[in-house]
């Protein structure tokens, strides 16, 4: 990941915060979205090769059922997360609270198959002995 380019950005969307909330407060809001966007950006564009070898690896272990909720899990972790910290910087902890429940109970939903597939194994397990 590139450190120096997320440091920029932030830097540059302090000090444009700064600027605004001395004109008008109601566009900082929009301002910390947008730097979000931004981030989630540069993290995904780091991240694709990491992302790309793990998809290599699980489609030639056999595991690519349980790399994919893997992933999923943690995209709907980071996207609940910054949603969350956005509510959060605009006063509304309890729509944050809200998002942040949401994404657990997704990530708990996307868990359910592989819940399923360790019962079975658990099962077939128990029978062989």
């Amino acid at each position: 990941m590139d450190s120096a380019k997320i440091c920029a950005v932030a830097l540059i969307v302090i000090g444009a915060a700064a600027i605004i909330k001395q004109v008008g407060a109601g566009f900082s809001i929009p301002l910390r979205a947008s730097a979000l966007m931004v981030f989630a950006a540069l993290l995904l564009i780091s991240a694709r090769p990491a992302i790309e070898y793990l998809n290599e690896l699980s489609l030639s272990v056999g595991f690519s059922k349980y790399a994919a909720v893997i992933l999923k899990g943690f995209g709907v972790a980071l996207l609940c997360h910054g949603c969350a910290s956005v509510c959060r910087d605009s006063g509304e902890a309890t729509v944050a609270s809200c998002v942040e429940l949401a994404g657990k109970i997704e990530i708990f939903l996307l868990c359910v198959p592989l819940i399923n597939d360790l019962l079975e194994v658990v099962q077939e397990l128990i029978y062989l002995t």
